[in-house]
Parts: structure tokens; sequence; C-alpha cells
């Protein structure tokens, strides 16, 4: 009597270290996913708005850049004018260079000198050698104060608008629509980063433990 048969192996050898490499594919891909879900919802609930004291600092300066970006190139000209000055001014080593960094800077320069009720030019006037170190601190500390006290402002805004009980921002009748907009748009910006970011990392991570148990699993 014969048989007929199709021979798939014709060694008779069945690879098994081919099997166990494909099993672990599921195995890494399963942990890919869990650790991808996982990672995401820890990004989801991951707080970058406040801490014990009240608002962050890093979430006021994300808000901060929102609002200048969208109030257009005037303020957003200012603003940078006055950090090159706050950078700059301690290197200024004459009453010539001040005038030059101020000439490089005269939309910032202006507002300073519209506090001292004097124009440009009539402020810089009254810069000599033996007075230069003490206006430069004068002009430094008024900058960064304004700018502080900006900031301050904003954090304060925010902080009006975050309900601590519901851990969720709404309308405040002493915050203008603007800010209220960019806070909302800013937290969900925050929000969507932290998500990917967490997913990315966990989902990684998932599957490299999950590769990892199955090589242990088929060792045993």
């Amino acid at each position: 009597m014969t048989y007929s048969y199709s021979v798939t192996n014709p060694t008779g050898y069945h690879d098994v270290s081919k099997v166990k490499q494909e099993s672990s594919l599921p195995a890494a891909a399963g942990g890919l996913i869990a650790g991808g879900a996982i990672g995401a919802f820890a990004g989801f609930k991951k707080n970058s708005i406040t801490d014990k004291v009240g608002i962050k600092d890093s979430f006021a300066k994300k808000v901060e850049e929102r609002l200048l970006n969208e109030s257009g190139e005037s303020a957003k000209k200012i603003h940078n004018q006055e950090a090159d000055i706050i950078k700059t001014i301690n290197k200024v080593k004459s009453p010539e260079e001040l005038r030059a960094l101020f000439a490089e800077n005269k939309d910032a320069a202006k507002e300073i000198c519209k506090s001292l009720k004097q124009t440009p030019d009539e402020f810089l006037q009254t810069i000599t050698n033996d007075n230069l170190k003490q206006n430069k601190e004068t002009i430094k500390n008024w900058f960064i104060g304004e700018h502080n006290n900006r900031f301050q402002s904003l954090k304060n805004q925010i902080q009006f608008c975050w309900d601590k009980e519901t851990k969720k921002f709404t309308q405040s009748p002493n915050v203008k629509n603007n800010v209220y907009d960019a806070i909302i748009k800013t937290q969900k910006s925050i929000k969507k980063v932290s998500i990917i970011k967490y997913g990315t990392i966990g989902a990684a991570i998932g599957a490299a433990v999950g590769f990892i148990i199955s090589k242990l699993t088929q060792k045993i």
C-alpha cells in the first residue's frame, strides 16, 4: 500500500527558536498597547497647572507667551526689547553705549522714559560717567519690576479662574475674555503634549517588558 503526503519539513526538524521568536511578538504588541494606554492616562492626569502654593510659574509663562503671540507685533517687540535691555545693560561702559542700547530698543526705552516724564533724549542728556552705574541699576530694576508686576498680575488672573474644588478653569468677572481664552488654550495644548509624551514612553516600556517576559517564560 502506498501513502501520499506532502513534506513541509523533509529533515524532520522543527525550528523551535523561530516559533519562540514569533510568539514574542504578540506579547510585545500587547505591552505596547497596554503601556501606551497607561502612559496616556498618566499624561492626562498629570498636574501641570498648580503646586502647593498656587498657579505654577511654568504654566503662567506659557499663557504669557500665548497672549504675546496673539497681541500683535508691537507688544512682542516691546517685550523682546525689555528682555534685551535687562540682559545687555550690565555690559554698558559709557553714556554713548547706553545711548546706542536705547537706539536699538526704542520702544522699550520710550516706556521707561514715559514713567520718568521725559523723552529718551532728555533722559540720556542727564547721564554722565559719574552717574552711569547708578542709572544702569535704575533702568534694569525698572524693567525687571515692570515685568514681574505684569507676570504676577497674570498669575492672579489665572488663579481667579481656577476652581480648587472641581480642579477646572471657569470664567471670572475679574478676567478679560482674551486672557481666559489663552488660559484654556494653553491648558489643552499642555494636556495634548503630556498625553503624547507619556503615552510614547509608556508604550516603549510596555513593549520592552512584554518582550522580556515572553522571552523569560519561553526558557522555563
